[in-house]
């Protein structure tokens, strides 16, 4: 293969890359702005806004100012990663063993806690500031 196909391969390649990344942000985006993350959705709209090949010739046309692939790269990078950051913090349940202090009942008059028979399998990861929880029996 010829140097001027290696870089039109490049080319289309990165240029790919680009519009599936934009994608996922344009995503991220609508998620942030359901979720009531609206910074951050607007956060990752621009990081959208600069990955997406059309849009970031643009915005480089409105600003005046030519960004090289690697100077794009870290743009994207600290929006993303104070999109991250602005993401509004939901609580999580976790499987806890922490002994509580209960009331006497009413009902039964002692100061027993009645609990399932089944334990229920509680699982979190943390992804960013984001949490998955799976739970089941």
């Amino acid at each position: 293969m010829d140097r001027i196909g290696q870089e039109t391969l490049k080319s289309r390649s990165i240029s790919i890359i680009r519009w599936i990344f934009g994608a996922l942000f344009l995503l991220a985006s609508l998620g942030a702005i359901f979720g009531h993350g609206y910074i951050s959705g607007l956060l990752y709209f621009l990081a959208a806004i600069v990955a997406i090949p059309p849009a970031s010739i643009e915005l480089e046309k409105k600003l005046n100012l030519k960004m090289s692939g690697i100077v794009r790269f870290f743009v994207v990078f600290i929006i993303l990663a104070f999109a991250a950051v602005t993401l509004p913090i939901t609580p999580v349940a976790t499987n806890n063993t922490t002994a509580i202090a209960a009331p006497p009942s009413a009902i039964s008059g002692s100061d027993t806690i009645a609990v399932p028979s089944k334990p229920n399998l509680c699982i979190s990861y943390r992804f960013g500031s984001s949490d998955v929880v799976f739970s089941g029996q």
